[in-house]
């Protein structure tokens, strides 16, 4: 029923618009994406906080793109209330852990120098741009607060003592951490496996889902890669350009340990990861 109502939208709003066949993809957080014919990618916002943030991204990314090395979405089809947009089909499959363990050397390294030169360039943005977009600014100190009452209200009751006393331990760091000083920048804000696609025939990434995008750490765009271990971002940071302070690796690796910590609240509130996969993550990182 929910295919039959957003293909109903597309119609309604791009009449000329023909396909033969559709693909729906609902386990995202915030978007239902319907893609036709593997070539074009629509993406419908759920709340009304990410509708806002796909109009702030629609504008960004119209002047990031000529501006980044890699493929990132161009927005060719967008409805006329902004409700929903879409784009030219990026080719490649997301980055899983499994999926880069079977690349070369050679893709690897062509794979670092991609993400360094993307981050490089992403992190330069200019602070007249953050005006002009009315890009919105990170807060760690409010942030860490909801990731501690929130773990506290929903997770801990799902734990064992020995798992909280670890936690707590890590929010000790996290809040330590806090003053930290750093230069803030744009960053992607969730730059994570599933949004890094690699095409395996041209050795090329792209990268999708700026919907998240804000005024923050920079360590915040190092911590989803840590996935693929500290050795190979410390190669990406090697080569990044961007204003380095010594304790940013620290900073990313506490908030790749804080991840499993939002996925089991996530999925004990309703969100697509159950808590189940939020756990063994959890178990994982915090080598449990």
């Amino acid at each position: 029923m929910q295919e039959k109502i957003l293909l109903q939208k597309i119609k309604k709003e791009f009449p000329k618009l023909q396909w033969n066949s559709f693909e729906l993809i609902t386990k995202g957080w915030d978007f239902d994406v319907i893609i036709l014919d593997k070539k074009i990618a629509f993406r419908f916002p759920r709340e009304e906080d990410t509708r806002r943030n796909i109009r702030k991204e629609i504008q960004l990314l119209k002047y990031l793109n000529p501006r980044l090395q890699v493929k990132t979405p161009q927005y060719r089809y967008i409805a006329k209330d902004k409700s929903f947009v879409g784009y030219q089909f990026l080719c490649g499959k997301p980055l899983t852990l499994s999926k880069y363990r079977k690349l070369t050397a050679k893709q690897k390294q062509l794979l670092i120098k991609q993400l360094a030169m993307f981050l490089s360039s992403l992190h330069s943005t200019p602070s007249a741009i953050f005006k002009k977009y009315n890009i919105r600014k990170g807060n760690s100190d409010k942030s860490f607060e909801w990731l501690v009452n929130d773990t506290e209200k929903y997770v801990f009751p799902k734990l064992n003592k020995k798992e909280v006393k670890y936690i707590n331990e890590h929010f000790e760091e996290l809040k330590s951490s806090l003053n930290d000083t750093y230069q803030p920048v744009l960053v992607h804000g969730d730059l994570t496996s599933s949004n890094l696609l690699w095409d395996n025939q041209s050795n090329s990434l792209s990268i999708i889902d700026f919907s998240d995008h804000h005024i923050g750490d920079p360590a915040n765009d190092f911590s989803g890669l840590l996935i693929y271990g500290e050795t190979f971002v410390k190669k990406i940071l090697s080569l990044y350009k961007g204003s380095k302070d010594e304790n940013l690796l620290n900073r990313a690796k506490l908030n790749y340990k804080s991840t499993p910590l939002v996925v089991m609240k996530g999925g004990l509130c309703g969100a697509p990861e159950t808590f189940k996969v939020g756990h063994k993550m959890f178990r994982e990182r915090f080598r449990l």
